[in-house]
């Protein structure tokens, strides 16, 4: 095989600057760390994906890279390494890329090659390596040499592998310590897929973090690799009447194997796949229609070899799939399943049940509603589906229409609640009420509740302290119209739950609350409108409210309420507009408990009264890199407490800038010059060139806004969420 030297050229990192309607801030991220074992992971020093179709636009704030091939663009990804001087021969380079393919109806084939020429961040394009530089050939200067190619097929998102360096490799490369590693991602650009691999800006985010690009370095000194991989997301991906395809992630390349039979014992083993890969996929065939025990194995390059826990299949059609025609007996086609678990399937139409379907003690039970509606009649004072001591249950494609309550659950771990909605009825999903009192050991676990609808019940989500809930995900559902309670509620003991991707509205009270001790919850890229609060904090710390639009709602933007602690939470890159009355309110008595909140590259816009207001005398705000502006009280008003401010511009608030708060370092006051503000378009005006949101395209301004370059120059300026102009 051909020898490909890495191009080597010792180059400083540039500051890079982006904007969406925060003060623009300035950083370099910084690269490398190490691993124990003679294995060391190398993160990029910068990157950008170019683009045919806009030869002369820079992606280079991106936290995306777009590659691949339509009929009218082309999409390319360059990205860059700097080694450290270390010690030990390196016998290996890997390059790892998060895949998020949204055009997967067709097969690509993804090529790694080495780019000679080096380029800026922040000025690179499809025609350009820098400002002033043109590329040798528009689309980059690169090598023809395939390093190294990935196949990619219909899949979900997952981890793509290429070896740069070591006998996997097309052509490897020669790769010694102290080299800049410069590579250009390219598809073979014939017609099919495009795949959106996260850049090494998905660093700014604790969510996106983990899939950075990086590359694995095996070297020769150290000790040795005595680490079995990690296995994750082990899932049957396709299945027919005799055929399945298991498939999991491991966080290192390593083997794929399947151990599988009727009994825990399993007996049968799938053919070796010898590839080391991070994705993995094993196809069984000639099933019976019998439920199946499985369990998948993987072994790195060291022959360390994990195992995963043991799962349970059954063949579609199989005798553990029980069908229940129309005005038939849901909860006794459960029980007729064997316990190691099954399908219900369900026929499409309209069912009136008269008791509660109660799954209790069950396992690996799926409810397949094919679109069936359950409605229930007044008097019907039960829950319409009630969950217990149960795991692996998935509840899918049913309508519940006037339920006392929906989908009630309790000491249940691992299960999914998906494409369903459920409205005019009383509670839709929650815990269980409090008789009999709950052990201390009960939880709802990892429960996910995504791509439903829920809308005119008494309150959509409500997680009390009886149930706590613990991890789990709540996301890309529309929840809306709570006639006397929140949209979702998470109580006393829930902890560490992603809420990402809905939209929440026409709530009676709060939009999203926590309180008395729900903490460690993230709540992302949201929209709430027309609630009476957007977000409540009532008593939870270490929450993160990021990038979320938050207008519209009938009181204030965020509650921030005691008397319980609200320490370290975090309020960050989201647009607060056009609330009633505050953008961001504290408020509470005496009892009241010590916290620091942060808040953080917002803008705060367009408030009846002040844009952040703070009445708590234990509490202390660092207030940063906010544009707060056009609201009819104070900017900044503290009534007691600490307010810190530093990098904000405050301008043309009614009643002034700040009530007992001191001009802050690096703070401004002048005209935003917002985009459209009026119709939500808070980019600022540039004229180096901006995002039109209306138009769909990149515009350059007569006039540029202030608050560009005006953040905090120690700041990340990549934190601001996308899209940056």
């Amino acid at each position: 095989m051909t020898k490909v030297k890495a191009s080597v050229i010792v180059c400083a990192a540039v500051l890079m600057v982006g904007t969406v309607g925060d003060l623009c801030v300035k950083g370099v991220l910084a690269a490398g760390a190490d691993r124990p074992g003679g294995v060391m992971i190398i993160y990029p020093t910068k990157d950008a994906y170019i683009v045919k179709s806009e030869p002369n636009k820079n992606y280079g704030a991106s936290r995306v890279a777009q590659v691949g091939y339509y009929t009218h663009w082309v999409k390319r990804y360059v990205v860059e390494w700097k080694l450290p001087k270390a010690k030990g021969t390196i016998s290996k380079v890997e390059l790892f890329l998060y895949s998020r393919p949204i055009f997967s109806y067709l097969t690509q084939v993804v090529n790694v090659h080495v780019l000679n020429q080096p380029f800026v961040e922040n000025e690179v394009c499809w025609n350009k390596c820098d400002k002033n530089h043109k590329w040798a050939t528009p689309g980059g200067d690169f090598n023809n040499v395939v390093v190294a190619h990935y196949k990619a097929s219909n899949e979900l998102p997952a981890w793509h592998h290429w070896t740069l360096m070591g006998r996997e490799a097309d052509n490897p490369l020669k790769i010694t310590w102290g080299d800049t590693v410069r590579l250009m991602i390219k598809t073979t650009e014939k017609l099919g897929r495009q795949e959106i691999y996260f850049t090494r800006e998905a660093a700014d985010n604790a969510y996106t973090k983990p899939y950075r690009p990086y590359l694995r370095i095996q070297y020769g000194t150290g000790g040795a690799d005595k680490t079995p991989p990690t296995i994750s997301n082990v899932r049957i991906s396709t299945a027919t009447n005799n055929t399945v395809t298991i498939s999991w992630i491991t966080d290192e390349p390593s083997t794929s194997l399947v151990e599988y039979g009727i009994t825990s014992s399993y007996g049968s083993r799938s053919v070796l796949n010898a590839k080391l890969t991070t994705s993995h996929k094993v196809r069984l065939t000639n099933l019976e229609n019998k439920r199946y025990h499985y369990r998948v194995i993987s072994k790195d390059a060291s022959h360390n070899e994990a195992k995963s826990r043991d799962y349970l299949f059954t063949l579609p059609g199989g005798p553990d799939t029980i069908s229940v025609p129309l005005g038939g007996d849901i909860e006794r086609a459960i029980n007729a399943l064997p316990p190691t678990g099954g399908k219900v399937s369900l026929a499409k139409g309209e069912y009136r049940p008269m008791n509660s379907v109660k799954i209790l003690n069950k396992h690996n039970i799926i409810l397949e509603g094919n679109g069936a509606k359950l409605t229930y009649g007044e008097g019907a004072f039960f829950p319409a589906i009630y969950i217990r001591d149960s795991t692996n249950i998935t509840i899918r494609n049913l309508h519940l229409d006037r339920a006392s309550e929906g989908i009630i659950m309790r000491n249940v771990a691992d299960s999914t609640i998906s494409k369903v909605r459920i409205e005019n009825g009383g509670r839709a999903i929650g815990d269980c009420a409090s008789t009999p009192r709950y052990s201390k050991t009960e939880a709802l676990r990892n429960i996910t509740i995504e791509d439903c609808v829920l809308l005119h019940n008494s309150c959509n989500i409500l997680i009390r302290y009886y149930g706590r809930m613990k991890g789990g995900v709540i996301r890309n559902n529309e929840i809306g119209y709570a006639r006397s309670w929140m949209g979702i509620d998470l109580q006393q003991g829930c902890s560490s739950v992603l809420i990402c991707n809905n939209v929440i509205h026409h709530s009676a009270n709060g939009g999203f609350k926590v309180y008395s001790g729900s903490s460690n919850h993230v709540f992302r890229d949201n929209l709430l409108y027309a609630n009476q609060d957007g977000v409540w904090i009532m008593g939870g710390n270490n929450n993160r409210i990021v990038n979320n639009i938050i207008r519209n709602n009938r009181r204030s933007g965020i509650l921030i309420c005691g008397p319980y602690s609200n320490d370290n939470t975090i309020i960050k890159n989201n647009r607060i507009y056009a609330n009633g009355k505050y953008g961001i309110l504290l408020a509470g008595d005496k009892r009241h408990k010590t916290a620091t909140i942060d808040i953080e590259s917002n803008t705060i816009f367009g408030h009846t009264s002040d844009g952040i207001r703070n009445p708590l005398s234990r509490y202390t705000l660092r207030v940063k890199n906010n544009i707060i502006t056009n609201n009819g009280g104070y900017g900044i008003n503290e009534i007691a407490g600490i307010i810190i401010s530093s990098y904000n511009n405050i301008w043309k608030n009614r009643r002034g800038s700040y009530n007992n708060v001191a001009l802050g370092t690096g703070d401004i006051s002048a005209a935003p010059l917002f985009a459209d503000p009026s119709n939500g378009d808070f980019h600022l005006k540039s004229k180096a060139g901006r995002w039109d949101q209306k138009a769909k395209k990149w515009v350059k301004d007569k006039v540029h806004s202030p608050c560009i370059d005006a953040g905090d120059p120690k700041s990340e300026y990549k934190n601001e969420p996308k899209p940056n102009g």
